[in-house]
């Protein structure tokens, strides 16, 4: 009886310590599972925030109205991107915003819209003061952009 009730004990320590890691074990995965789906949840966000930005970039190419002309003189040009070509261009012309830099600043655009094949919208910041214009444009015939002062404020 006596080898009997060892092992017993021996069998009931055994399975407690069994129980015990299979407890752990549980709190650790749970832990982790908790984890991933933080990790997940964080993806998600991201993964909305940039289908937003690219749903208002789809969007902001479809203001783009650009006529047969326009669009055939930029292919003559050799310039792939009217939008991006038009936009780096006025950006390179800092000389076209209207107001001054103040405190060491540097105007610069900031945000620059296309608007068709004769328009454009800009904001502009020498990280003090900001302003914004409208200019118009025309392509000359060496495929360079010329771009007129239209209407701007300071905001």
């Amino acid at each position: 009886m006596q080898a009997y009730n060892f092992s017993l004990q021996k069998v009931t320590c055994i399975l407690l310590l069994v129980c015990c890691t299979g407890l752990m074990s549980c709190h650790k995965q749970n832990n982790n599972q908790e984890d991933l789906t933080r990790k997940i949840d964080s993806l998600e966000k991201v993964i909305e925030k940039q289908n937003k930005e690219l749903a208002i970039s789809h969007q902001a190419k479809e203001w783009n109205v650009f006529s047969q002309n326009f669009n055939s003189n930029m292919d003559k040009h050799g310039v792939e991107d009217p939008v991006e070509y038009i936009d780096s261009s006025l950006r390179a012309k800092t000389e076209l915003i209207t107001l001054d830099a103040v405190l060491g600043g540097k105007m610069q655009f900031e945000q620059v819209k296309v608007l068709g094949d004769k328009w454009i919208w800009a904001s502009y910041s020498d990280g003090h003061i900001m302003g914004e214009a409208i200019y118009s444009f025309d392509v000359n015939k060496s495929g360079k952009p010329e771009f007129y002062l239209e209407l701007s404020r300071e905001r």
